[in-house]
């Protein structure tokens, strides 16, 4: 019977524990996000630089695709890929590192947070994860807004009509 009691008892602790640290990482993600949100003019920047190397982008590969037999998708199709994935680059962007974490790392202030009962990468992954969304947020719904009106033609970004692969593409981007 104390056996039992002392398994629960540790149980707890556990999930006492578990609980503390998702707050501080939710706690981290929030400070992140606030503070990446607040950045308008560099989001207007990147949504201008998005829509210009999208635009250069299609204008490219529809060159390529006039002058090929042999392709895959049509301009339509490269032309929702193209946007989508200007829209969603920040996500992909892995050659850019947060700059606090590096300026940490070089003034040796990367010790402060090692003494801290906390878990420094799930503190820096909340963080990046924080900026990232935001910054993510800021720049995909006015491209998806600007692309998806029905002037750019064939090279606007197409919405799916089956609510299901809408729904199913939605759910697969969120978890990509």
């Amino acid at each position: 019977h104390l056996m039992k009691l002392w398994l629960i008892y540790i149980k707890n602790i556990k999930l006492v524990k578990e609980r503390r640290i998702m707050r501080e990482n939710l706690a981290f993600f929030k400070i992140r996000f606030n503070e990446a949100i607040q950045y308008k003019v560099s989001a207007i920047s990147g949504i201008i630089t998005q829509l210009a190397w999208g635009a250069m982008y299609i204008m490219l590969y529809s060159t390529f695709m006039q002058n090929s037999n042999s392709t895959g998708m049509t301009v339509s199709q490269m032309s929702t890929y193209i946007w989508l994935q200007q829209a969603f680059i920040i996500l992909l962007n892995m050659w850019r590192i947060d700059d606090d974490i590096l300026e940490d790392i070089k003034t040796g202030n990367v010790s402060m947070h090692l003494v801290k009962p906390i878990d420094i990468y799930n503190m820096w992954y909340a963080r990046i994860l924080g900026k990232k969304i935001a910054m993510t947020l800021l720049r995909a719904i006015p491209i998806i807004v600007i692309t998806i009106i029905p002037i750019w033609g064939e090279y606007g970004l197409i919405c799916q009509t089956n609510p299901l692969i809408l729904l199913l593409a939605i759910i697969s981007t969120m978890l990509s």
